[in-house]
């Protein structure tokens, strides 16, 4: 999944790409001046699978393995004097850059790595039983977020019947008060059985306030109940034009999915131009 069509790693190819021509371009194209860059390279990496076959034959012990480890091990002694003898000479020439380039990306690899083992210890499941599933249903908490009555909310509210949930609120943040009684008269026109939250943002943090209701409201679940937090959001088919509107449902998501136990549903409602 992480390599692209031809089985190599995309995004490694595109850094190496943006790195090489950086060089390139910093260097004039002056293939003498990038030589010094290149020795060091390439002679750290003879060094470096040198001693690593010497390390091994000294572990495995197969076959002929004494005159096989003391070629190699002669090669990484030949190849590290070089290395050295052409880090030095060159020095400043750009082979510190190399030799300050190499140790970075080792470090930042390491962290990477370290991140990834990380995710998945936490994503690991060390037994499988039936116990993980939960067979009997429990019941969740809708919250359903409306600025205005229109399409896009109508859609949301249709799909939130479909979940056959009995607890569900329409919360609405009351930023201007016209705005606010006029979606209250649409809202009673529509005579649902869905109760209406209007909650003051003399601020107007819109983001703010429904965050705090959220998180207010994820305190009273019960043990293993979730808050979905249902999330109509329009979109706009010509992608340029996406600058055009407002993005708080993007936002409101990405500050969403760091809560514990709520999970997000984004109900879209295309616009056909």
């Amino acid at each position: 999944m992480a390599r692209g069509s031809r089985l190599s790693f995309s995004n490694g190819i595109i850094m190496l790409f943006l790195l090489s021509a950086s060089l390139v371009m910093i260097f004039h194209a002056n293939t003498h001046h990038l030589m010094p860059l290149y020795a060091v390279g390439v002679f750290l990496s003879f060094t470096l699978s040198q001693a690593g076959m010497f390390v091994r034959w000294l572990k495995t012990k197969e076959g002929k393995w004494k005159h096989k480890a003391f070629i190699n091990g002669l090669g990484t002694i030949i190849t590290a004097i070089t290395c050295m003898i052409i880090a030095a000479s060159k020095f400043f020439h750009g082979a510190w850059i190399v030799l300050l380039c190499i140790p970075i990306f080792v470090f930042v690899m390491r962290k990477i790595h370290q991140h990834y083992e990380q995710v998945k210890r936490d994503l690991d499941i060390t037994e499988i039983n039936d116990s993980l599933i939960r067979k009997q249903p429990v019941p969740t908490r809708i919250i359903l977020p409306v600025d205005s009555i229109n399409r896009s909310f109508i859609k949301a509210v249709n799909y939130a019947y479909t979940l056959h949930c009995d607890n569900m609120e329409i919360y609405h943040v009351d930023v201007d008060a016209y705005a606010t009684q006029k979606l209250q008269h649409k809202y009673g026109c529509l005579q649902l059985d869905i109760p209406l939250c209007c909650e003051q943002a003399p601020y107007r943090n819109i983001n703010e306030t429904l965050l705090h209701h959220i998180e207010e409201e994820a305190k009273h679940l019960l043990p293993q109940q979730t808050l979905t937090i249902i999330i109509p959001q329009f979109v706009v088919t010509h992608v340029q034009k996406n600058i055009l509107h407002n993005q708080t449902s993007l936002l409101l998501k990405h500050k969403l999915s760091y809560m514990r136990n709520v999970s997000i549903i984004s109900v879209p409602y295309v616009l056909h131009e």
